[in-house]
């Protein structure tokens, strides 16, 4: 039961696949700029997301509580998602996505833009 809910909530934080709010569609980003900035968060969304499992795996703190045991990950993420809704205000209410084919095989990423200020805001609220 605690790895399922450790899953879902390293899912949530590093979300591939979601959805915005209704009436809201995937915004398809193309330009480059606009896709350096949501790479540079997912990264620093997967570097949190790889702490969070660490302490869910040793079970260093309650599932749902894991993500605020890195407060300098999580600041870097906070941040970086100020970043992206000041040079982009029209994602903030949106779910972004974009291919990334840096490796030579196209791969396709989405964040849900909506979704991931009150996610991270739940550490604040404890």
């Amino acid at each position: 039961m605690r790895h399922t809910i450790a899953v879902a909530l390293v899912a949530s934080l590093v979300t591939t696949l979601a959805h915005a709010q209704p009436g809201s569609p995937t915004l398809r980003v193309t330009d480059p700029a606009g896709i350096r900035a949501l790479q540079s968060l997912n990264a620093r969304m997967d570097a949190l997301g790889k702490q969070v499992m660490v302490c869910v795996e040793k079970k260093l703190a309650p599932p749902e509580s894991c993500m605020c045991r890195y407060p300098t990950e999580l600041a870097a993420v906070q941040k970086e998602h100020q970043s992206v809704i000041r040079a982009y205000p029209d994602w903030a209410t949106r779910a972004v996505a974009w291919t990334d084919s840096s490796s030579g095989t196209p791969i396709g990423h989405t964040i849900v833009i909506a979704n991931l200020g009150p996610q991270l805001g739940k550490c604040a609220a404890r």
